[in-house]
């Protein structure tokens, strides 16, 4: 069974760069992120979740890479996700911002809150050149 998958949206690898340089990182973010996710997160999803077993409908957790509200938003809706299903990804969001990749590790903590994680639960990741990155986390 696949447990993650990488991959990087066709025709949008200028839409996220980030250049190194002798003052630190320097990041670009282009406008058409949300609605580059909002189009390629649903098959994303069930590339990653073939062969498992399992359905969209069968997760009982989402943690969203909580890269700011559109993000989460446009992830959420093309996934028909709900608030219950964001709320992790927005509190983490909330509470510390954008802090690169380690925010899905905030929003995992936010999810599995009372120990375990409610059951089959995906995280998704995004990064540069507009990659995706996921896994699907058993309790």
């Amino acid at each position: 069974m696949r447990t993650t998958l990488s991959l990087l949206g066709e025709g949008t690898g200028d839409q996220m760069t980030w250049h190194i340089g002798d003052e630190g990182f320097r990041m670009h973010l282009d406008r058409r992120i949300p609605d580059s996710l909002r189009v390629k997160a649903p098959s994303f999803v069930d590339l990653l979740l073939k062969g498992s077993g399992l359905r969209r409908g069968d997760i009982r957790g989402w943690a969203l890479h909580p890269g700011g509200k559109r993000i989460i938003e446009a992830v959420g809706a093309a996934l028909s996700l709900d608030e219950r299903d964001l709320e992790p990804s927005f509190s983490a969001l909330r509470d510390f911002g954008n802090i690169s990749s380690g925010s899905i590790f905030i929003a995992l903590e936010r999810l599995s809150r009372e120990g375990a994680l409610p059951g089959p639960t995906i995280a998704l990741g995004f990064g540069p050149g507009l990659t995706m990155e996921g896994a699907v986390l058993l309790p």
